[in-house]
């Protein structure tokens, strides 16, 4: 059973965009399109719960902290949020991931 996630209609639209040419001329068969759709339904795809400013604002001040990327901070910044370990092979990263426990 699937379960369409907030977010996930909007997300749809960017999924299934690339698959068409730039004449518009469809690349996959109408069915493909709606096995794609349907599979991209059944992940667990979510939206955040913190608005979209309080997250970049976060971002910001840890890249300035780890004298990061604001790119490598995104990282660092969801694995914080969500308690989860961080991997990676970026040593720049791991080095402040491992000064931010």
């Amino acid at each position: 059973m699937c379960h369409l996630y907030s977010g996930m209609r909007f997300r749809m639209f960017y999924y299934i965009k690339p698959v068409q040419k730039k004449d518009g001329a469809a690349r996959l068969t109408n069915t493909d399109v709606m096995d794609i759709m349907y599979d991209l339904q059944c992940l667990p795809i979510f939206t955040d719960v913190l608005p979209e400013a309080q997250i970049r604002q976060r971002i910001y001040t840890i890249a300035q902290e780890h004298n990061l990327s604001y790119y490598d901070a995104s990282y660092l910044e969801l694995a914080h949020r969500y308690n989860l370990p961080l991997k990676t092979y970026d040593e720049d990263l791991e080095s402040a991931y491992k000064k931010s426990l």
